[in-house]
């Protein structure tokens, strides 16, 4: 009788050892799917950026390059 008892208890006490690593191991993939999300959108926001500023660096020499050619002309002309 005691060995039954004994022997229930172990084993429900496994099984509820069992369900809380199993909730931990889905709390622990859910956390990393947000992290991969996470991580991919600061990814793509950073790219997009990156982009922006070039295009801002570009069109600002444009606009250097055409002022001192402008410039150079005037002077030459003056």
């Amino acid at each position: 009788m005691q060995a039954e008892n004994d022997a229930r208890e172990g084993a429900d006490f496994s099984a509820a050892k069992h369900c809380r690593m199993e909730l931990l191991l889905q709390q622990s993939v859910g956390h990393a799917e947000l992290a991969f999300k996470h991580c991919n959108l600061t990814h793509e926001s950073l790219n997009s950026k990156q982009v922006a500023d070039v295009s801002s660096l570009y069109s600002l020499t444009l606009l250097v390059i055409t002022t001192s050619t402008i410039h150079g002309k005037l002077f030459l002309t003056a």
